[in-house]
């Protein structure tokens, strides 16, 4: 494994729900963007399953949960046949941010 650890932001970016963000790790020096399209009902908060889609040294595409207990969001990355990520967040003035870890 190779022990991914970084931090990201997201905005809600249009009424519908999707997502829109940033990421950096301590595998890059760069600043990546990843966006997160709604699959689920829930348009009035973060809370949902999302199709998310970023490109680091290659194009990735997987499955985003976020919950959320109190005021502290929880995220889940499953991307099918390749690494999932664990990350907690919490929202300042209307936009998610945290960190994050690769747990496979």
């Amino acid at each position: 494994m190779s022990n991914i650890v970084g931090s990201f932001y997201f905005k809600r970016d249009d009424n519908i729900g999707n997502l829109t963000g940033h990421f950096s790790n301590n595998k890059s020096d760069e600043i990546m963007i990843e966006r997160a399209t709604l699959n689920s009902n829930n348009t009035n908060s973060f809370v949902g399953i999302y199709e998310s889609e970023w490109f680091d040294t290659s194009f990735h595409v997987s499955n985003l949960i976020i919950t959320q207990v109190k005021d502290k969001f929880f995220l889940r990355w499953v991307e099918p046949q390749n690494a999932s990520y664990l990350g907690q967040g919490f929202l300042v003035d209307g936009i998610l941010i945290g960190s994050y870890r690769q747990v496979s």
